[in-house]
């Protein structure tokens, strides 16, 4: 039985290798950042990805989930995060200022809305005075050539 087993391991292995040795790697997106220009973030970002698990080890946990007024899922990260300073006394007396974790400004946000099966359907991206999606500037792009 075992020797079965690990013959047809072998076997699917050998059959397989051709698709495992020439799939592409999966092109993850630009980084959610300050310094990132927001217009080529949304302008690259691959829609139609669907694995959330390497998203979120991509971009880090979401600071939100949000269900969407159509029933889509959202993750919501905010961009402009500080450093929250605490202060602290060492033993010795004396008085030391320590970053610990992050305040976040919520006036710059990217959301990644999934579709119902789990991959990315648009990417949105809003300030105070501003909002882009993904969605739309690919699609004009895709026009314009």
């Amino acid at each position: 039985m075992n020797n079965k087993i690990n013959i047809t391991n072998i076997v699917l292995l050998v059959l397989l290798w051709p698709s495992i040795s020439t799939a592409e790697k999966l092109k993850m997106p630009m980084p959610f950042s300050p310094t990132s220009n927001p217009y080529n973030v949304l302008k690259t970002y691959p829609l139609g990805f669907g694995n959330k698990v390497a998203l979120q080890s991509h971009h880090g946990k979401a600071d939100r989930v949000v269900t969407l007024p159509n029933g889509h899922e959202g993750w919501v990260y905010y961009i402009s995060k500080h450093h929250v300073p605490k202060i602290y006394t060492t033993p010795d007396g004396k008085r030391k200022i320590i970053n610990e974790g992050y305040k976040a400004d919520k006036e710059q946000t990217y959301t990644i809305v999934f579709s119902m099966n789990d991959s990315v359907i648009d990417v949105i991206y809003n300030n105070k005075s501003s909002g882009m999606s993904a969605l739309i500037i690919q699609f004009r792009n895709n026009m314009d050539h």
